[in-house]
């Protein structure tokens, strides 16, 4: 009983906090919410037991945005700037400088048919060989690097697979350039090829009391491979909201990386491209 005893004194409070209907809401700045009981607050984030469950979890300082305890206060722990005229407070802090010539590759929205659905991971796996693809040439402009890109979109609470949705203008500022490059990627199986290899003949002697007899086989290999179509669309725009380039290309080209050679079709042909 005496072992007991402080264990269920430990408990009381988490066993009143649910009793109560309350719960504290952790706001985090890209944007998602989680719902339960904050155990501690350190110098480097919290602790936090989600609702209806037991385990503790922590969450880094620099990865929330606020705090609403059960109590009725509110905790802030980076903060976001209101913008006149009673904004949100969700509303992010923005630069108005911009570098010359500076432009951002936003992750690509990748689309495709497959089952199961492709890695995510492929949207930023564009917006990276396009960076690279960009940087091949001299141009003029400055590139940002896509891990600041992104690091700032979900610093101010905007997801990658939803970049799409927000004006050019509110982009531009977040991330300090003079032009945004967005794009999707639809690729859509169309079919199979089979290419078979024929090979050789391997005799196969086999002898009885009364004969021997010889068998030719034939070898060789077939290969199935996957056919797709892929289209791309790139659009470029400026911090005034200016739609610069705007243009789709079907892949000539029928291989699940098609899209590589159709990227480089597509930047020759933009105001990003200086012929040498």
């Amino acid at each position: 009983m005496r072992i007991l005893l402080p264990l269920l004194l430990a408990l009381l409070p988490l066993f009143a906090h649910a009793q109560s209907g309350k719960v504290d809401i952790v706001h985090m700045l890209n944007g998602t919410e989680h719902r339960g009981k904050v155990t501690k607050v350190t110098e480097a984030g919290i602790g936090f037991v989600h609702e209806d469950e037991v385990v503790e979890y922590s969450y880094k300082r620099d990865e929330i945005f606020k705090i609403d305890f059960a109590s009725g206060r509110q905790e802030v722990f980076n903060a976001m700037q209101s913008t006149e005229g009673g904004a949100s407070a969700m509303s992010p802090v923005r630069s108005d400088k911009a570098a010359a010539n500076s432009v951002a590759i936003l992750p690509f929205r990748f689309i495709s048919d497959a089952s199961p659905a492709p890695n995510p991971e492929l949207a930023r796996q564009i917006q990276d060989e396009c960076f690279r693809l960009f940087n091949s040439a001299p141009s003029g402009n400055v590139y940002q690097d896509p891990m600041k890109t992104n690091a700032l979109l979900l610093k101010h609470g905007i997801p990658l697979d939803e970049v799409r949705d927000h004006l050019s203008d509110e982009l531009c500022s977040i991330l300090g350039v003079e032009k945004v490059v967005m794009g999707v990627v639809a690729r859509n199986t169309k079919g199979t090829s089979t290419n078979t290899t024929k090979g050789g003949y391997t005799g196969i002697r086999e002898k009885s009391d009364t004969k021997t007899n010889i068998w030719n086989v034939q070898t060789g290999n077939s290969t199935t491979t996957v056919n797709y179509e892929t289209s791309i669309t790139m659009t470029l725009m400026d911090r005034d909201g200016n739609r610069l380039y705007d243009k789709e290309r079907t892949s000539f080209w029928n291989t699940s990386d098609a899209y590589k050679v159709t990227l480089s079709y597509l930047w020759k042909r933009s105001p990003l491209y200086i012929k040498p």
